[in-house]
């Protein structure tokens, strides 16, 4: 399976080629920087899975492209879903699938361990998808919500979490300040 990584960090990619080196899974992973929208969701063609992150805006005409493109399956990297049009979703024949419970997000737990442990979930739901098999972390219904902890909770958590040099770039830790697009850090 061939799988567009989209709003991808440099910090990201050694996990997510880990976790699919070590399953075996030997994925065609593929990284873009730019955040998955409208405009960027022809980056997918071709390409069987999506995976993106909560600040993707997954509105009706970017699902409708992403499928257009051949994608069947949107993997979420976080555990909330509202920034996805799952009736939309639905309605293009594209499944949704996100990362289980905010519980490491509420805790002020987010490490390294975190991520891997966030990387492995979306690969065992890629890997149950290609096969078939029923899938743990489907969401179907736009009652999904995103995390209760704050943005700059969450940040708070990283700087703590990472050395400076290896920071998430959102967390203001890193040489290249807070992200695009995003208000405050």
């Amino acid at each position: 399976m061939r799988i567009a990584v989209f709003g991808s960090h440099p910090f990201e990619r050694p996990i997510l080629e880990r976790a699919n080196a070590n399953a075996a899974h030997g994925y065609d992973l593929r990284f873009f920087e730019p955040r998955l929208t409208r405009e960027t969701a022809r980056l997918a063609s071709g390409f069987d899975v999506v995976c993106s992150v909560v600040d993707d805006p997954l509105d009706a005409g970017t699902l409708a492209a992403l499928s257009d493109a051949g994608v069947r399956l949107i993997a979420l990297r976080s555990a909330g879903a509202d920034h996805a049009d799952l009736d939309a979703a639905g309605r293009v024949g594209l499944t949704v699938v996100r990362v289980p419970g905010p519980a490491a997000w509420q805790e002020g737990l987010l490490t390294p361990e975190a991520l891997t442990n966030i990387v492995e979930t979306t690969m065992a739901d890629i890997r149950a998808f290609e096969l078939g098999e029923p899938l743990a972390n489907e969401v179907r219904s736009a009652t999904a919500r995103r995390p209760a902890a704050s943005d700059a909770a969450i940040d708070r958590t990283l700087s703590e979490s990472f050395p400076a040099s290896d920071a998430p770039p959102w967390t203001g830790s890193h040489a290249g300040g807070p992200v695009r697009g995003r208000e405050g850090g």
